[in-house]
């Protein structure tokens, strides 16, 4: 396939890159100069129209990683306007270009449970895909609506959409951090962690998915950072735990996430490698 990656200098993005590369044509988009394994690459924002319109023509699939995020410390008027109408660019022109894949970059965010609040507890464990989204900042909003851009696109057909909501993906930069966001009581992600190599792997399999036109996959590790199990973590940070249903999940594994891969499993045939009780053994 011919494919275009958005947001490729990303840290994340390169990672994408260097793996569809061994077996696709892959063309890097960024507006930052590209660093990658791409065989093609184009300098540009998403938030130009026109620039976004010629670089996906000729693609057979496109996967949108590009995005302002929390950590950029953007006035929130920016970060919503490029994660939201650079996300109506990217599918506005996929559409017109008659690209046929969408994988899409969403976020545990959207869900309002992540940067946690302990007033707001989830209404359910685990978080799966079905779990109502109720963000309550502007980075997990913007996610919000740039899904629902996703969705409206697919519902119009011609286009399969998968969206992807990695948890707190372990780049070079955060990795450091995982023993002490692992220890810490009020962690704003609830402890979740995704290895970079397996979202990557998850990016791969979305471009192969067949079925309905649009779906929605959380990306995690199987398990939390934290020693302590995740039902106890919880019930301490919210005062009372929510609505356990599915309780083997957490007899079989006591430190499972807070969010399911039950759903990547069974449809992309997701399988994470790398458990951080391992990985730091």
């Amino acid at each position: 396939m011919k494919i275009l990656v958005t947001g490729a200098s990303g840290r994340l993005g390169r990672r994408i890159v260097a793996l569809l590369a061994k077996t696709d044509e892959v063309t890097a988009f960024d507006m930052k100069t590209v660093d990658s394994a791409a065989h093609h690459h184009i300098q540009a924002d998403i938030l130009d129209f026109g620039a976004v319109k010629r670089a996906v023509r000729g693609h057979d699939a496109v996967i949108h990683l590009a995005a302002a995020l929390v950590a950029h410390k953007l006035p929130d008027e920016k970060l919503v306007q490029t994660n939201v109408m650079g996300t109506w660019h990217v599918f506005a022109a996929a559409a017109e270009a008659g690209v046929k894949k969408l994988v899409h970059t969403s976020s545990e965010t959207a869900t309002g449970v992540v940067f946690a609040d302990p007033a707001r507890p989830p209404r359910y464990l685990p978080i799966d895909e079905d779990h109502p989204l109720h963000p309550s900042e502007p980075y997990g909003m913007s996610k919000a609506m740039s899904e629902e851009i996703a969705k409206m696109f697919a519902l119009r057909g011609g286009m399969t959409v998968t969206v992807i909501r990695p948890t707190l993906v372990a780049t070079e930069t955060i990795a450091p951090k995982l023993d002490a966001l692992g220890t810490d009581p009020r962690n704003i992600d609830l402890w979740g962690w995704a290895d970079p190599e397996d979202v990557a792997e998850a990016y791969r399999l979305a471009l192969g998915r067949g079925g309905a036109p649009y779906d929605v996959f959380f990306i995690s590790a199987p398990n939390t950072l934290s020693d302590i199990p995740t039902l106890d973590l919880l019930r301490a940070f919210y005062g009372k735990l929510p609505e356990v249903r599915e309780p083997e999940l957490y007899e079989r594994d006591p430190h499972a996430g807070v969010f399911s891969i039950a759903r990547a499993q069974a449809r992309l045939g997701f399988k994470p490698h790398r458990d951080w009780r391992k990985l730091r053994a």
